[in-house]
């Protein structure tokens, strides 16, 4: 079935999937005479996908992905109300291109009746004519600027400010004048009806336009100067069966910075309903099949976020310590960085240490610029055996990714299921830490700190794990350390004392001795030490 157009209207491009294999070639043009229409039929040696439009009194067919096996290029016809045919091969649109130069603007339809044909036929209305051929014909030179035709460019968009206030005004009479204003034309679908009460004030007229429409639950797209208005559902649609008529084409991106895992989802994303993505792990490759639009856009994409990352090393070190030692150390407490918690926080700014622990959970937090003095207070009462370092690791991890650390123990305990059966299931108890760095435009780190302290607490019958939780985000600077103070735990010592030997005799040694119970309160420090590995920093930073 041929396709009819109006005059003075520009056909809609038509699209024909090629199959697979080398390019189509055109082999031949023919024109003929077909009652009172002239057909120019152009043969191929494999279906070619095309699009057409029309320049004046020209028409113009874009064979895509194809090339020429004529020897000529131009021929002079003066038949059938054509006047001539150049065809011009363009390398960087990949296509070969033929223009018809017409005596008038003919109407014209275009099919394509068998697989390697595609035949224009065009109302001329003219006499019988002996029948054409390009195969048989001989090449003619032809004006360098008549092989420069170009698709029409869309007049530029009107600007402006416009003011509205009207009420239950017709919604196409409304949408009729902003056409009017801003000098576009505009097509309204059937689907559009209703009326609409405006009072606008010095609005753009498409920011008028988008609100109108939206508050009627209706919407619009711009073509070329064309404004169409229409259900969002009726645009989409069109868009699927666009996208469903094009060829796919298949595209190898290797990656050098990142893995296909984690760019896959965000790949996915932009892909049409034809579009699929495999990955090679071999060679850290993915491969993306779809139309070549969504491929352009996955090229951009890789070229965005394969890059190279920064690392961050993260120092980390935790210690148990009496609460008197903790007091010595002088830190200034404060939560002047703190960007979220999840936590109760003990912050005042005029008291070098925080008050005394109370019930629940008060956790600390402070920055320390220069960590070499304080550490070396930390080995000076370590030494004298006032703390203890129970764990002081090191890990580095690519900047936006989580590092984990844990310090403790693991132990067994065995149940029994439903059926009687003994389960062994293993349980570890001791310090992790979790840090995420992000390192910011101006080469500053915010953590994302998760804090677990657990404890293996033996009863009588089975034992049990105690735990304590948090989590915060917090802002440092490179090498600057963040300390986190506030799990605190009691601890009892009983003493006796007395005169030897008989302060341990029954019932009679409390007549010469006496027990003393010292509870004593440690708290756990975690310091925390960031610092950007030198080399790995974008240069921006």
């Amino acid at each position: 079935m041929y396709k009819r157009m109006a005059l003075t209207f520009i056909l809609v491009p038509l699209l024909v999937v090629a199959t697979s294999g080398a390019n189509p070639n055109l082999k031949n043009i023919t024109v003929k005479n077909v009652e009172d229409y002239t057909d120019v039929v152009f043969t191929l040696s494999k279906p070619a996908s095309y699009t057409d439009f029309r320049m004046d009194k020209k028409i113009v067919l874009d064979l895509l992905e194809a090339g020429s096996e004529l020897s000529g290029n131009t021929w002079t016809i003066q038949r059938g109300g054509i006047e001539g045919i150049i065809l011009s091969h363009i390398p960087s649109a990949s296509l070969t291109r033929i223009i018809i130069q017409c005596s008038d603007e003919f109407e014209y339809e275009i099919a394509s009746p068998e697989k390697s044909l595609i035949s224009l036929r065009l109302n001329t209305k003219t006499e019988p004519f002996t029948e054409w051929n390009a195969a048989t014909i001989p090449q003619e030179k032809v004006k360098k600027e008549e092989l420069e035709v170009t698709a029409p460019t869309p007049p530029p968009i009107k600007r402006g400010e416009i003011s509205m206030r009207l009420e239950n005004a017709d919604l196409i009479t409304v949408l009729r004048s902003i056409a009017q204003y801003s000098g576009m034309n505009m097509i309204i679908g059937d689907e559009v009806t209703g009326s609409i009460t405006v009072e606008l004030k010095n609005v753009d007229w498409e920011r008028a336009l988008d609100l109108i429409l939206r508050t009627k639950g209706y919407t619009y797209v711009i073509e070329n100067n064309v404004i169409r208005v229409g259900m969002a559902e009726t645009f989409a649609r069109e868009m699927e069966k666009e996208e469903m008529s094009k060829p796919l084409s298949r595209k190898i991106f290797t990656l050098e910075f990142t893995t296909p895992t984690e760019l896959e989802p965000t790949i996915k994303s932009v892909l049409s309903n034809r579009g699929k993505i495999e990955s090679d792990t071999r060679t850290n490759s993915i491969i993306v099949t779809d139309i070549p639009s969504k491929l352009e856009v996955v090229e951009g994409m890789v070229k965005s976020l394969d890059k190279k990352t920064a690392q961050v090393a993260i120092a980390s070190r935790i210690v148990d310590m009496d609460r008197s030692a903790a007091r010595e150390l002088g830190l200034s407490w404060q939560a002047a960085n703190l960007r979220k918690a999840d936590w109760n926080v003990e912050a005042d700014a005029t008291h070098e240490t925080p008050p005394e622990p109370t019930s629940g959970l008060f956790l600390n937090i402070a920055t320390v610029k220069n960590f070499a003095k304080l550490s070396a207070r930390l080995a000076a009462m370590e030494s004298r055996q006032r703390l203890k370092t129970t764990a002081n690791p090191r890990i580095t991890t690519v900047n936006n990714k989580e590092a984990s650390i844990f310090g403790g123990k693991q132990f067994a305990l065995t149940t029994m299921d439903i059926h009687g059966q003994p389960i062994t299931r293993w349980y570890r108890a001791g310090i992790e830490l979790k840090v995420t760095p992000h390192i910011n435009s101006v080469g500053d780190i915010t953590m994302d700190i998760s804090v677990e302290l657990s404890d293996v607490v033996t009863g009588a019958t089975t034992p049990t794990i105690t735990q304590t939780k948090a989590g915060t985000q917090s802002l440092v600077k490179d090498g600057e350390t963040l300390v986190i103070g506030g799990f605190f735990t009691n601890t009892s010592t009983e003493t006796r004392s007395g005169l030897p030997i008989l302060k341990d005799l029954p019932l009679l040694g409390n007549l010469f001795g006496k027990t003393t119970t010292e509870v004593r309160t440690r708290e756990v420090l975690i310091f925390i030490t960031p610092h950007i590995v030198k080399g790995e920093l974008e240069k921006k930073i």
